[in-house]
């Protein structure tokens, strides 16, 4: 569910960069259906809510180690940058983001430091 939230964000990000496109062809978007200012609140409310779930099984779950809250950290610095970039940038960055969200959950529940 987690990888379902941000990675649909990224979704609508990426959508965004046809918008002009998509509009005179009358395909429906997110972007073009709810404009690309809420469509771009949107997809920041989708990853951050994914990252929200991540700290709060991290501080809720026992099987999920505490650090796993790093990877929403990680992948929250990336997300800043990509705020301010144009889509194709913010779509680039958003997936080099997500790699890295992944390689930190990976790490930490393969070594489980802090536990």
């Amino acid at each position: 569910g987690v990888f379902f939230l941000f990675l649909s964000g990224i979704k609508v990000i990426d959508d965004a960069k046809d918008y002009d496109y998509d509009r005179s062809i009358d395909k429906q978007t997110v972007a073009v259906r709810l404009g690309r200012r809420t469509a771009n609140r949107a997809a920041y409310a989708l990853m951050a809510t994914g990252m929200v779930a991540v700290l709060g099984m991290a501080a809720g779950l026992e099987g999920v180690p505490p650090s796993a809250a790093g990877a929403p950290a990680v992948f929250t610095a990336v997300a800043l940058f990509a705020r301010r970039a144009g889509p194709e940038l913010a779509t680039k960055l958003l997936i080099r983001g997500s790699y890295l969200f992944l390689a930190v959950l990976v790490g930490v529940v393969w070594f489980r430091p802090l536990v």
